[in-house]
């Protein structure tokens, strides 16, 4: 995608040399997230080994569901492990926690070798600690997501849950692990020796941490650089003398047009930038291409996803990619004509 000769951008760029281009916030951290331990991912492999064995089998997926509604369970199947999808794994496994009297049942019935993975009460509470922390990411996640979203607001959440990660991993290594109930939850009911299991939660949230700075090692300067964008009305002196001067002169206009600010008030910081474009065409340009550009990739990628799905077929797909390449602007929507074009050939 990123190639200098013949990838997405290079291409882009035979068109417009000035284009710009970012790593997908989204991305960035959804490989942040992805690192494990060994103890960790061999828990995570078991469990999808567990869920497999029951789901992926029409006949035990039958009689686990027969099962399920017999013991009166809230759901009566499991979920698949996909790991293209990143929201995956916080799901099946929280669904598995939900299960976990069902399926250790269903194991013992079925005399699976796996069923005494529900009796080890250590491989349970590291079970939970993923449950707990993969749902916590895939809230992170899903906050980036949305229609007026910008790198601003982005960045403000991963920096949230940086310092998050930071109070957790400083209350876990304390023995404190109220801020993953379903962990904190195993530990008070079952006879569980928390040394090993807080030397493992503090190591991921450890490596965790580490693994965000790695991705996101110019959050807080881009941050601090782009307080303008944010809100030019509280920006003060030290943070404005980064800009130019010309760029300077425009800021204090506006900053003091009482219209504007009226304006800041009762719109989206898009909208204001996109009105204060008309004054100061040049600030207001600068301003926009912070802002606009991640939704229309979040928006493509999604159109994207439908083509992926079982259930598609010949006027599914050719919907799914008339939405995908609707979206995109008329130069890149040109480009893959074009490509399209020679691979036909």
């Amino acid at each position: 995608m990123t190639g200098s000769a013949r990838g997405l951008i290079a291409r882009i760029k035979e068109e417009n040399p000035d284009v710009k281009w970012t790593h997908c916030v989204i991305h960035r951290e959804a490989l942040a997230c992805k690192k494990m331990s060994p103890v960790l991912h061999d828990v995570l492999n078991d469990s999808v080994k567990v869920i497999n064995f029951i789901k992926s089998r029409p006949r035990n997926a039958r009689l686990f569901r027969r099962l399920c509604e017999n013991m009166g369970a809230e759901h009566t199947t499991l979920l698949l492990h996909t790991e293209v999808r990143w929201l995956s794994r916080g799901r099946i496994l929280k669904r598995l926690l939900e299960f976990r009297s069902e399926v250790h049942t269903f194991l013992i019935e079925h005399r699976s070798p796996r069923a005494t993975l529900f009796q080890d009460t250590d491989w349970l509470a590291k079970l939970c600690y993923l449950a707990d922390i993969f749902s916590k990411l895939n809230e992170l996640n899903v906050s980036l997501q949305g229609k007026e979203t910008s790198i601003l607001n982005m960045y403000d959440k991963v920096g949230g849950f940086m310092k998050k990660a930071e109070l957790w991993r400083g209350s876990s290594a304390e023995g404190d692990f109220t801020c993953f109930p379903q962990v904190d939850a195993c530990l008070s009911r079952q006879d569980v020796d928390r040394a090993p299991v807080k030397s493992v939660i503090v190591g991921h949230l450890t490596n965790l941490i580490q693994d965000f700075h790695s991705y996101f090692p110019d959050m807080e300067d881009t941050s601090a650089q782009l307080e303008w964008v944010r809100n030019s009305f509280l920006l003060s002196e030290a943070n404005r003398s980064e800009l130019p001067v010309t760029y300077q002169e425009k800021l204090l206009e506006v900053s003091s047009d009482r219209g504007l600010q009226m304006k800041f008030a009762t719109s989206t910081l898009t909208q204001f930038w996109v009105c204060v474009k008309q004054e100061h065409t040049d600030l207001g340009q600068k301003a926009l291409e912070q802002l606009l550009p991640l939704y229309l990739c979040e928006a493509s990628f999604s159109a994207m996803t439908v083509i992926k799905t079982k259930q598609r077929n010949r006027l599914c797909l050719e919907k799914s990619l008339i939405t995908a390449v609707a979206s995109l602007p008329p130069r890149l929507t040109k480009i893959l004509s074009e490509a399209q074009a020679q691979v036909s050939h």
